[in-house]
């Protein structure tokens, strides 16, 4: 029912929340795999499921052709999402047409907030611990 509501042409849904539904890999997978035809949904938040890094590349390779979509949350998944991950998918958001913001961990937002002709993607992370355990 989902991948038809994203593929319908004369959808108008700009935002696509599914947190917490206990998607697995192949659900994300699929619901990537409808984004090629949408040309309304800017935001999708598949956070607080059961989505592997393994299937975050697919996605984000399936997601590059997408011209619409801005924003992917994909926190608190299981497993979690480790910083060589982060770094991956900062590598791979330079690729994108219209993917600006991706969540991986509350800790961790990817953004993309330069104009296209300059290719550069922003990771934010927290400040480090402070070294005196007292002012931590």
């Amino acid at each position: 029912m989902i991948q038809s509501i994203i593929r319908d042409k004369h959808s108008q849904l700009i935002s696509l929340n599914l947190k917490g539904n206990v998607l697995p890999d192949l659900a994300a997978i699929k619901i990537s795999e409808c984004m090629r035809k949408n040309v309304t949904l800017t935001n999708l938040n598949l956070s607080s499921n059961l989505i592997s890094m393994t299937s975050v590349r697919q996605m984000m390779n399936i997601l590059a052709k997408s011209l619409t979509l801005h924003r992917l949350d994909l926190r608190n998944n299981q497993p979690p999402f480790l910083a060589a991950d982060v770094m991956e998918v900062q590598f791979k958001l330079q690729e994108h047409a219209s993917l600006v913001h991706v969540i991986l961990q509350d800790d961790y937002e990817l953004m993309d907030s330069m104009p296209r002709h300059q290719q550069n993607a922003h990771l934010h992370l927290p400040p480090p611990p402070h070294p005196n355990p007292l002012l931590r």
